[in-house]
């Protein structure tokens, strides 16, 4: 079992992500805001991220969250969701490492993520 964090502006759409890895048993927090999102990475073993490279801010992004993520935790795996397929070669998602999942997200691909990136997945 993995503790998973989901980032995403649209609550519907956070909340039915949190529902399907939690059916496959996995611990999920939930956040819509950066700071939130920071707060949980530090204090809650988080073993995978899954973002939408929008916040919904217009100043801050999922990419600034995924930045600020890697400097507080480098070795934290980062999935970022609904990436349109031409920016899959940005420099800066590279350089981050961010793994990419295309909306939309079918339940069995997320679940295969969770099982190739996740920490807990390395650890067994």
């Amino acid at each position: 079992m993995a503790r998973i964090l989901v980032v995403d502006k649209n609550r519907e759409y956070m909340f039915m992500l949190r529902d399907v890895v939690e059916q496959s048993g996995h611990n999920v927090l939930c956040a819509t805001e950066f700071e939130t999102a920071i707060c949980f990475a530090q204090q809650s073993h988080i073993q995978l991220v899954l973002l939408n490279p929008s916040l919904g801010t217009g100043v801050i992004t999922g990419l600034d969250l995924a930045h600020a993520l890697s400097i507080i935790d480098p070795t934290l795996p980062l999935v970022m969701l609904g990436v349109m397929m031409w920016d899959v070669n940005r420099p800066i998602m590279q350089a981050l490492g961010l793994k990419i999942l295309s909306y939309p997200v079918a339940a069995q691909h997320l679940m295969d993520a969770i099982n190739r990136y996740s920490r807990a997945a390395v650890l067994s």
